[in-house]
């Protein structure tokens, strides 16, 4: 059975957490999430405090010693990685190396609709447990980062898997509509493979 990869993509607030989750109890993917993995070493912590990427060596270097671990989960959901052209080239090689597949879910939103759903979420969290990367100047440089440097990267598996690539628009759907539309997406697209 081939394993499979689901990539969550979209600019930072547009929601990929919900889904991401959803897909994991529904289906049974194991999630990573770059945010909670970098964040976790203490070398690359700072790196994400700053509206700066983590580079791609390093990126595709822990995303290979995940995914090839000998207790490694067969089907992964990703959350937050091939934010660049390089990443991105990496992950289709070796998704094709290992004859796998690769679902690319392409959540969008306007980016006022982004800053608004940051801000819900920081007013919701408790102080301590505040993300700094949500705080509005960070948030506002994110996004700007993933227009200039993550969508290539839709560009670039629209040219190679295009029949991989899903598109979901989230300007008006409610947390609950935005998650059943990728997990019917998914379930959908999984049904053809």
């Amino acid at each position: 059975m081939a394993r499979e990869f689901i990539l969550l993509f979209g600019p930072p607030g547009v929601g990929k957490s919900s889904p991401r989750e959803a897909i994991e109890v529904s289906l049974g993917f194991e999630a990573l999430v770059s945010g909670e993995l970098f964040r976790s070493d203490p070398v690359l912590r700072f790196k994400t405090m700053g509206s700066g990427l983590i580079d791609d060596a390093t990126v595709n270097r822990r995303l290979e010693a995940l995914f090839t671990q000998h207790d490694a989960p067969q089907n992964f959901v990703l959350d937050g990685f091939s934010r660049t052209l390089s990443q991105a080239e990496f992950l289709w090689r070796f998704v094709q190396k290992i004859e796998g597949k690769l679902l690319i879910v392409v959540l969008t939103a306007r980016d006022e609709i982004c800053a608004k759903r940051v801000e819900d979420r920081v007013r919701k969290t408790p102080l301590d447990k505040v993300r700094p990367e949500d705080h509005p100047d960070v948030h506002r440089g994110r996004l700007k980062t993933y227009h200039k440097e993550s969508k290539p990267v839709i560009d670039y598996f629209k040219s190679v898997a295009r029949d991989a690539v899903v598109e979901i628009h989230c300007d008006n759907l409610t947390e609950y509509e935005q998650e059943r539309a990728v997990l019917d997406a998914v379930e959908a697209a999984m049904s053809l493979r």
